[in-house]
């Protein structure tokens, strides 16, 4: 019956979802299937569902027969319960996960957890049962960082003395440091960066001492301290990230010098193809910021042919999607595409062709949107794109090319075989065609989701239901 979800259809999924996920006879699915719909609560605001869902959860975990597994099932278990903030439950949790590293990890999400609702004392306690001084120091990091955000220097200073790892040592110090110049104390920002050992950590440091100061007004001294910045290479990276902020403070004079001397800086250093990526993205953002499209397409190309002889595929894909979407915001869309076209990872390319698409759909350019999509191959993908294009369209008030993207979405969907892909597509298309000012239209686009959500069974059901949830969540 079109219509019977409209009034809370997030709620009715995962509803759907937890009743489907309960059923299932293997204790380690079921309760891998409860975290996820756990999950999918706590991001619907749903809180108290949420913990309904993690204790069942839980109940299945303990079952698991296989200590492996069972571990795993634990670790989902402990992100869920934290993710309702039921934090002693999750300590209690985590005592009965004995892999290392998933107690590891289930120990830093909790200790960061504890020290965003500012319990520092019981996240530093969380933090030091962390084992190995590179995985404890990065949690310690993370709270001195929140500390300092918040204005306790003094917590987050001896937080970050406490770290036996000297680069996260190093890193907490300057987190520490750059709070201080917000606090207007640059003399003691500057003496807390001087005090870090490694040559490149501390030239980092001053480098974004340098830069908050500029953020903050005062040219003057972020140039004094530019000059205590050693190393061409930091010093260059420093000049990139001081353009953005300078861009971002629409002073155009400082702006243009800061970029000359960037991308000076950036072509004389001799460095590793991922430092000059990054570089030469920051110059573009910062170019891109002030105007200058030219200079930010032109440090786009050189970004790329740096990204291609990184070795480490996550890395190169990292900075492969920055770089793509940046291109397609100057309206460079060409590189784009050229630029997603060597993302190895689909579900990464993905998202990145949806961003292209709706990038030009956003500047008003609805037909370049559309061919764009359509030299996609892939359904998935060209659904994912055209989902994008006529989120953007109906933002912008373009409701009828809102429309028109959909009306070539769904058939495609609805011809699709993955239940999880299909069911949380049609949500998306109904709630933007709702957007769009079709109600009755929307409706009905949402009924497909659920129904093809419901002819699933088992973990894909589950999936599917999860799906139409996040398509729907605000």
């Amino acid at each position: 019956m079109p219509g019977a979800y409209a009034a809370e259809p997030a709620h009715d999924a995962l509803a759907r979802a937890f009743a489907s996920a309960a059923a299932i006879e293997d204790s380690y699915r079921r309760s891998k299937a409860l975290a996820d719909v756990a999950a999918a609560r706590v991001a619907s605001g749903d809180i108290a569902g949420a913990r309904a869902a993690c204790a069942t959860a839980r109940a299945a975990a303990e079952r698991v027969p296989v200590p492996t597994l069972r571990h795993w099932a634990l670790h989902d278990v402990v992100s869920c319960q934290i993710g309702g903030d039921e934090l002693a439950a999750a300590a209690e949790t985590i005592e009965r996960i004995e892999d290392r590293s998933l107690r590891n990890a289930a120990l830093a999400a909790l200790a960061k957890r504890q020290g965003d609702l500012l319990d520092y004392a019981a996240a530093l306690a969380t933090a030091r049962r962390i084992a190995g001084a590179p995985a404890q120091g990065e949690a310690l990091r993370e709270i001195a960082a929140t500390r300092a955000e918040g204005g306790d220097l003094t917590g987050a200073l001896d937080t970050a003395r406490g770290i036996a790892d000297a680069t996260w040592n190093a890193l907490a110090l300057t987190d520490v440091a750059v709070a201080h110049v917000a606090d207007r104390d640059v003399e003691e920002a500057r003496s807390l960066a001087a005090r870090i050992r490694n040559g490149e950590l501390r030239a980092r440091a001053l480098g974004l001492i340098a830069v908050e100061q500029l953020r903050l007004g005062d040219p003057r001294g972020a140039a004094a301290t530019l000059e205590l910045v050693e190393g061409e290479r930091e010093r260059a990276r420093t000049l990139a990230r001081m353009s953005k902020a300078a861009a971002s403070s629409d002073d155009a004079a400082d702006t243009s010098e800061l970029l000359a001397r960037a991308v000076a800086g950036v072509r004389a250093v001799r460095a590793g193809a991922e430092w000059r990526s990054g570089a030469l993205y920051d110059i573009a953002d910062a170019a891109f910021t002030a105007g200058d499209v030219a200079l930010a397409r032109e440090s786009l190309r050189e970004a790329f042919s740096a990204a291609m002889s990184v070795r480490q595929v996550p890395r190169r894909v990292g900075l492969l999607g920055a770089i793509a979407r940046l291109q397609a915001k100057a309206g460079d869309v060409p590189g784009a595409l050229q630029s997603v076209a060597a993302v190895e990872r689909e579900d990464s390319s993905v998202l990145i062709v949806r961003d292209i698409a709706a990038a030009q759909a956003e500047a008003g350019d609805g037909a370049g949107a559309l061919a764009t999509v359509s030299r996609l191959r892939d359904d998935q993908v060209r659904v994912t794109a055209l989902i994008g294009v006529a989120g953007a369209h109906a933002r912008l008030g373009r409701a009828d090319a809102a429309r028109e993207a959909i009306s070539l979405a769904a058939p495609a969907v609805r011809g699709m075989t993955d239940a999880e892909f299909a069911a949380g597509a049609l949500a998306a298309l109904g709630r933007t065609m709702r957007a769009a000012g079709d109600a009755e239209a929307g409706e009905r686009l949402l009924d497909e989701a659920m129904t093809r959500a419901a002819a699933a069974s088992g973990e894909q059901q589950v999936a599917a239901y999860v799906r139409v949830a996040e398509a729907l969540r605000d």
